[in-house]
């Protein structure tokens, strides 16, 4: 009997545990709850933007609602609830889907949960496509010159309709056929940076959520502010070897921009805008560019014109500098040689000028003391013939070194320096003394003297002396310091005729060579004649 009580208050036990419990039933999915009667999300709207999906729907008693699950599937099987997975929860009614796989259709679901974790019954499914949508003005360019565009339109061949618009808000825009991916657009007047906004419709009804939108730059001209260069180192004109800067000023960055000027200027002269070499500042719509004056150019009062072709095409008229561009080439400069000749001259010679006879002046050499020499220094020769090549500078002191430098000067005023030239004259030495003659030329009141030639190259002068008066005796030759005569061409006769004034005794003469350094031989031997007696 004790063993039947005991049965029977077991089973007792285990029907009041069964009949007290909770309708739960443990599962391993956390996330699949068994559902129980409760609000279904309805009205489930899908936008689609650009490899995203906006998805909101609306449920009743929202206060029983902890939160919400996002389900979808691809190509779900009727009746198989398995295949839609979790994507996603949240605890607002809109949500935004992305990180799917792209141009693939969705089957979207969403179920909500009570706040104490129990799912209810999911909603209808919805479908949604995950691609890419975007448009794209003139395929992404940044400028465009006129107003007629293409837009290009990604999107899915779902596609039935769209909106196009300047407006953001559409207020007066409608929809019209989707019927190709690239659409003809004309723009609103003006320049400017213009946007576009699009909103497309699909087969099924649904539409994008956030506005496609692209824009683009409408540059319908290009203009010109100014032409510019710099000015010349000595204020009025450009000579060979200096640098020009020019510049075009055009208020764009991004363009292509030049100048040319008149004179025979092969080609153009490009300019930047880049911030390198003469360019003080990239991108600031100011275009700078240098030229070197090359060898023989010369343009007189040349028109500088500037040409500008903006980023979207627009060329703008050619502007001409305020200012005119002078450039002289100063003539090619000789080589000058100098080399000594004697005591006193040193030889010149130079290379002939490559000028035209047009185009030449005059040759012009100066002499200086010192390596100092310019066109300031001791001016030696001049000469308006083109053809002159050398010349020879004398009347200069011995063992002296001297400079000389040769110009050339063209029929505009310019000139072109030689090198310093440099010699230094041979040192003078004392005059080798002659021998001297006396001949009876029948004459009593007059006698002739002959004598040697003198070989010095420095020669300047025969000179002869005779005392004042007779004198009994030879005297030291010092002593002779009348001059009787004096001749100074070494070529001549080698003889004179002097005139003997009435005195006693005999006259006696010496003669001297002189250079052109005012040295003086040693005195010839002496000669003597007779003066004439008185009556």
């Amino acid at each position: 009997m004790n063993t039947k009580i005991i049965t029977l208050f077991l089973l007792l036990m285990l029907l009041a545990l069964g009949g007290g419990c909770d309708r739960y039933i443990d599962s391993r999915d956390p996330v699949r709850s068994i559902p129980d009667s409760g609000p279904v999300p309805k009205n489930l709207t899908v936008l689609l933007n650009d490899q995203s999906i906006s998805l909101s729907w609306e449920i009743a008693n929202p206060e029983v609602v902890g939160m919400y699950r996002i389900y979808a599937a691809v190509q779900p099987r009727v009746g198989e609830e398995s295949d839609f997975v979790l994507r996603d929860s949240t605890a607002a009614r809109s949500i935004q889907l992305d990180q799917l796989l792209i141009n693939e259709s969705y089957y979207i679901k969403v179920a909500a949960v009570s706040t104490s974790g129990l799912e209810w019954e999911q909603s209808e499914a919805v479908k949604a496509v995950f691609t890419y949508l975007s448009i794209a003005i003139e395929s992404g360019r940044e400028l465009v010159k006129g107003l007629s565009v293409r837009v290009n339109i990604n999107a899915p061949t779902q596609t039935s309709h769209i909106m196009l618009s300047e407006d953001q808000t559409f207020a007066t825009d409608i929809w019209i056929p989707f019927e190709g991916t690239v659409i003809n657009y004309e723009l609103s007047d003006g320049d400017g940076t213009k946007w576009l906004y699009a909103r497309l419709q699909f087969d099924d009804g649904s539409r994008t959520g956030n506005v496609l939108s692209d824009s683009i730059v409408v540059d319908t001209r290009a203009t010109i502010d100014s032409v510019f260069f710099t000015v010349p180192a000595n204020g009025e004109y450009f000579t060979v070897g200096e640098t020009i800067t020019f510049g075009v000023t055009s208020g764009e960055a991004g363009g292509d921009a030049s100048i040319s000027f008149d004179g025979g200027l092969s080609g153009r002269i490009d300019l930047y805008d880049d911030g390198v070499g003469v360019d003080p500042e990239a991108d600031d719509g100011i275009y700078y560019g240098a030229w070197v004056v090359p060898v023989s150019y010369t343009l007189d009062h040349g028109e500088v014109t500037g040409r500008f072709t903006d980023e979207a095409g627009n060329s703008a008229p050619d502007f001409t500098a305020s200012n005119f561009l002078t450039i002289f080439t100063p003539p090619q400069s000789v080589i000058l040689t100098a080399s000594p000749l004697s005591t006193f001259e040193i030889s010149l010679t130079w290379t002939q000028t490559t000028s035209s006879a047009a185009d030449f002046a005059a040759y012009r050499i100066y002499r200086h003391t010192t390596s100092a020499v310019s066109e300031s220094s001791t001016l030696v020769y001049a000469t308006s013939t083109s053809t002159s090549t050398d010349f020879t500078d004398t009347d200069l002191d011995d063992n002296m070194q001297y400079y000389y430098r040769h110009y050339i000067y063209d029929k505009s005023g310019l000139s072109a320096a030689s090198d310093v030239a440099t010699a230094r004259t041979l040192v003078n030495t004392t005059p080798d003394p002659v021998e001297l003659f006396v001949v009876d030329n029948g004459s009593e009141t007059t006698t002739e003297l002959h004598w040697t030639k003198s070989t010095e190259s420095d020669f300047d002068s025969y000179r002869i002396y005779r005392p004042a008066s007779a004198l009994v005796s030879q005297p030291s030759l010092v002593m002779f310091t009348t001059l009787v005569w004096k001749g100074n061409d070494i070529d001549e006769l080698l003889r004179a005729g002097i005139s003997l004034p009435v005195a006693t005794g005999n006259y006696f003469f010496v003669l001297y060579v002189f250079d052109k350094h005012g040295e003086k031989s040693d005195a010839s031997n002496t000669v003597s004649a007779p003066a004439p007696a008185g009556e």
